[in-house]
């Protein structure tokens, strides 16, 4: 399961921690956020295999400018090879959405 749910909402000032299930032979996830509307990338971060969780931090919401967001997880192995990834999931954020 990925957490949090496709349509979640962002609230301002608080942090929201991402979760996915682990890829064998994975060295890293790669987590990515954008903005829905023009791929405008508001946070990437580098997660080690052996933990599958992000606990983003609470300017992600300020980020987002009041738009919809993305966000996926990206499996990379060893050589650097994307070996797995989640579909785009869409956040909430507030600004009339």
């Amino acid at each position: 399961p990925l957490f949090p749910a496709a349509g979640a909402k962002l609230t301002p000032g608080h942090s929201m921690d991402f979760t996915w299930v682990d890829v064998p032979d994975t060295v890293f996830y790669r987590l990515e956020i954008e903005r829905e509307d023009d791929g405008t990338v508001v946070l990437s971060a580098i997660v080690p295999h052996n933990l599958a969780t992000y606990r983003a931090p609470q300017w992600l919401a300020d980020r987002a400018g009041g738009k919809p967001l993305q966000w996926r997880v990206v499996a990379v192995d060893g050589t650097g090879r994307t070996i797995g990834f989640s579909v785009w999931r869409r956040l909430l954020s507030g600004g009339g959405l």
